[in-house]
């Protein structure tokens, strides 16, 4: 399993990347930010999300069940 930090856009865009990279470092408009671990479901055929936390650079909470939908269509291109 893999842990990121994110950002969900003002347009409900994932922004993923590394978490040495603190959130306001990213010049997006953000509606929330949190962690993000990801992983390959064999099961299902499809890729997991788990999003948690909050952004304390940005001041931003995660919205966890709206962003792991989010996340998970974008790992999934749905």
């Amino acid at each position: 399993m893999s842990e990121s930090k994110y950002i969900i856009t003002i347009f409900g865009a994932p922004v993923i990347f590394d978490p040495s990279i603190l959130h306001s470092d990213l010049r997006v408009e953000a509606v929330s930010a949190g962690f993000v671990k990801f992983w390959f479901d064999n099961e299902s055929n499809r890729f997991k999300a788990l999003c948690y936390g909050e952004s304390t650079s940005l001041g931003i909470s995660s919205h966890p069940h709206r962003d792991v939908f989010i996340v998970e269509r974008f790992l999934n291109n749905r």
